[in-house]
């Protein structure tokens, strides 16, 4: 069985890997469990929303 991380190391990884944020959660105990899905649900679809501006943009011109 694995260790729980502490909050620094999970703070660290997530600056690592450049996550949009951290937040704490326990599946065992049905802590903040909603709450991250429900944050990374927000941050995906920024992103999609954001990839559809961007994509809005782009024009090919040929003459």
């Amino acid at each position: 069985q694995l260790e729980p991380i502490t909050y620094m190391q999970g703070l660290s990884a997530c600056e690592q890997i450049r996550a949009a944020l951290y937040l704490e959660c326990s599946a065992k105990f049905r802590e903040n469990v909603e709450d991250v899905f429900r944050e990374a649900a927000k941050v995906a679809l920024s992103a999609l929303k954001k990839a559809q501006r961007h994509k809005k943009h782009r024009l090919c011109l040929l003459l």
